[in-house]
């Protein structure tokens, strides 16, 4: 998910947010893809893979690792590289060599032993996530529901269910894979 910011990525996001103060200020309209913004997704792409070594370790350590928002394939809407969308082919070299430094580290991320996609309606979802925007939490949860998870090979969960209900088929799964 939203791994700890390193120092690094607490600068970036900080510059990042005095250069956008500054433009306000300026009366200029947003611009998507500075270089401070790309800049702040390499940090986040870094800090991902930071905590997924973390969390690699832990696992061949003989641990289980229950990781949220792992980048995978279907999910890459959500939680993979942001700077392809930001940039064009026209951009400059500094944007290339980022978008190239961010998709490096997401690359490195191996799929994970097991998925396992907890689907829930969206509305419902927005209840229980008061503290997140509730346009990104829909837009996540419409993008769950609507995958196609087969090749993937993911365990489906009804979140819906009451939580120990959920809970169980956790479990029980997990269990079956070990």
């Amino acid at each position: 998910g939203n791994p700890p910011k390193s120092l690094l990525t607490l600068i970036a996001g900080a510059a990042l947010k005095l250069e956008r103060a500054v433009g306000r200020g300026l009366r200029r309209s947003p611009k998507a893809g500075t270089y401070l913004e790309l800049l702040r997704h390499v940090c986040t792409a870094r800090d991902r893979y930071r905590l997924y070594q973390r969390a690699r370790r832990f696992a061949v350590a003989g641990g289980i690792a229950v990781c949220e928002r792992y980048p995978v394939a279907p999910t890459y809407v959500h939680v993979a590289p942001a700077i392809p969308e930001l940039i064009s082919q026209e951009a400059g070299w500094l944007a290339h060599k980022l978008r190239g430094v961010e998709a490096s580290y997401y690359n490195r991320i191996l799929p994970p032993d097991a998925l396992f996609v907890l689907t829930l309606d969206p509305e419902v979802a927005v209840l229980r996530k008061p503290e997140e925007p509730a346009d990104y939490v829909r837009a996540r949860g419409r993008t769950i529901r609507e995958t196609d998870w087969s090749a993937a090979r993911a365990h489906l969960v009804d979140a819906s269910q009451p939580l120990p209900n959920v809970l169980r088929e956790l479990k029980t799964t997990i269990w079956s894979i070990l």
